[in-house]
């Protein structure tokens, strides 16, 4: 399973997690693939989103976002269309699928290099297209948007 943050300021390093995610490997992988961008990038506030996972709602997870000070965005289950990362996740699936990969250690390169090859600008698009994703699904009564 692969584990990545985008925002407008940066893509995190993509994080490989073998095995279930468990909450208390769910607040590991947030504490050295996002906390640590966001000390990087100076970012002085932002809104945290993910979905409603069990290890992300679960009581070590809330109470780790809560310490470090990061807003969650309530986000309703079952929405991958409003989810701009979805729409990353299948560029990155897409890009890895035109490579001949014939082992694990392979794959996993690949996901991590095409991951790197990502250009910010697709990112920030994405980002930007929230408010017409959810403009949309109010449009229709709440069925899915066309992202």
């Amino acid at each position: 399973m692969c584990w990545g943050a985008i925002s407008t300021r940066f893509k995190s390093k993509l994080a490989v997690v073998e095995g279930t995610m468990t909450a208390a490997r769910y607040v590991e992988t947030l504490e050295t693939y996002l906390i640590q961008n966001i000390r990087k990038s100076a970012i002085r506030s932002m809104v945290f989103q993910q979905d409603g996972a069990s290890c992300h709602t679960a009581k070590l997870t809330r109470t780790f976002l809560s310490d470090t000070g990061l807003t969650v965005l309530p986000w309703p289950a079952n929405s991958p269309d409003l989810n701009p990362i979805e729409n990353i996740w299948s560029v990155l699936k897409y890009c890895v699928e035109k490579r001949a990969v014939k082992t694990k250690q392979e794959l996993i390169r690949a996901v991590e290099e095409e991951w790197d090859r990502l250009d910010l600008d697709l990112v920030r698009r994405t980002i930007a297209s929230i408010k017409n994703r959810v403009d949309q699904v109010i449009s229709r009564e709440g069925l899915k948007c066309d992202y």
